[in-house]
């Protein structure tokens, strides 16, 4: 029952502070702008999400949601408010209404430097940090779609803003953001969960067809991943997304993503104990871009591998397309990797991997070809 009170007033302090650190003049302009559909369906979604978990806790006093979730509940609602009252505190222009801001009037302060629409982001962050904090199962299904009315109203947005070609990029945050929230509604289930992030270096050139390759260097970044695998159904779904910086070349900085859904290690093939085989398959949509074009498109996966007592893995993937994008063009490589879990308790672990993937592409009269070596860090959850 206490955290009912914690809840209330995190959302208290986060009211006085909006007030306190939000110019007047921001709040005055929000309130007095006329609300869209997205706002009026918002407002319902949003406090049903802790009216439901209120109900079912009420009528079953359970707790869907294991003790050691609400803090991670309560960290998301106090950094998700944090970000939501410093995007209204920089931005003059955070309006309930989807309009049409001339280029000189958009932000280009605070977290909008990284972020072309941290509010929702930190709307997301909070209606999940909700969940986990009241914990009760009800409450999963407002805050899904919860979740989806914020991805179309930034669908939305972006065509609104479609004009501004410098900034379209920063958009790719907020999915991966939006996706990585999803990862956290299924803590609770009997699945294996990985949150994890690393750095990146890469070697990449362009060219024209059939013609020579200009070099454009070394490029170094850092990326986000998060991972969920469901047991029951046997399945991975894993989200990652990749920035490089290249200060020689900047424009060919490059930026990534990927969304996969692939039933990788569904076939076990037993060796001698503790060694076994694993093969699986499945799709990824993989967008890549820099100020040069833009490339993307759905990769069918084949992957192989060996696997070492259930701690060691090093697998396979191979990944191409045939004209599966809006660009027209081709996407194909391999990646080979190699993983190391070691369980720290029952339940949780740590995994670190390394990858080395090699990648080419032809999109209107250019190609890309480039390769990267990937480190990668970060905590499992681990079966039941």
């Amino acid at each position: 029952m206490e955290y009912w009170f914690l809840f209330i007033a995190l959302w208290l302090a986060s009211s006085l502070a909006a007030n306190r650190l939000v110019p007047f003049a921001h709040r005055q302009n929000y309130a007095q702008c006329p609300k869209d559909v997205h706002y009026w369906v918002a407002q319902v979604l949003c406090p049903a999400i802790w009216i439901t978990a209120a109900v079912q806790f009420w009528l079953f006093r359970g707790e869907s949601i294991p003790p050691n979730l609400r803090s991670a509940g309560v960290w998301l609602i106090v950094c998700g408010n944090a970000l939501l009252i410093w995007a209204w505190r920089v931005n003059p222009c955070f309006l309930p209404s989807i309009v049409w801001v001339p280029f000189n009037r958009r932000a280009k302060t605070g977290p909008y430097l990284w972020l072309r629409h941290p509010g929702y982001l930190a709307m997301s962050t909070s209606a999940v940090g909700t969940f986990l904090l009241l914990g009760q199962s009800w409450s999963i299904w407002p805050t899904i779609l919860y979740l989806v009315l914020l991805i179309r109203r930034t669908v939305v947005e972006d065509r609104v803003l479609s004009g501004d070609l410098i900034m379209k990029d920063k958009t790719l945050f907020n999915w991966l953001g939006i996706l990585l929230l999803m990862f956290f509604l299924s803590i609770s289930c009997f699945a294996q969960t990985f949150i994890g992030g690393g750095a990146n270096y890469s070697r990449s050139s362009y060219g024209v067809k059939d013609g020579p390759e200009l070099d454009s260097g070394n490029s170094v970044g850092v990326f986000g991943e998060g991972q969920y695998s469901m047991k029951l159904y046997d399945f991975r779904m894993n989200a990652r997304l990749l920035s490089t910086v290249n200060r020689n070349y900047p424009e060919y900085s490059l930026r990534s993503w990927e969304f996969a859904l692939r039933p990788e290690g569904d076939v076990y093939f037993p060796v001698k104990e503790g060694v076994g085989v694993v093969a699986g398959g499945g799709f990824q949509y993989a967008r890549l871009s820099s100020d040069l074009g833009v490339v993307s498109g759905v990769n069918p996966l084949l992957s192989a591998g060996v696997s070492f007592n259930e701690k060691y893995k090093i697998t396979g993937t191979r990944i191409f397309t045939d004209k599966s994008n809006l660009n027209e063009s081709r996407l194909r490589g391999w990646r080979g990797r190699f993983d190391a879990t070691q369980a720290v308790t029952k339940t949780i672990g740590v995994r670190g991997s390394v990858e080395y993937s090699r990648l080419r592409s032809e999109f209107l009269a250019q190609q890309y070809a480039g390769w990267a070596l990937t480190f990668r860090l970060g905590v499992v959850r681990l079966w039941r």
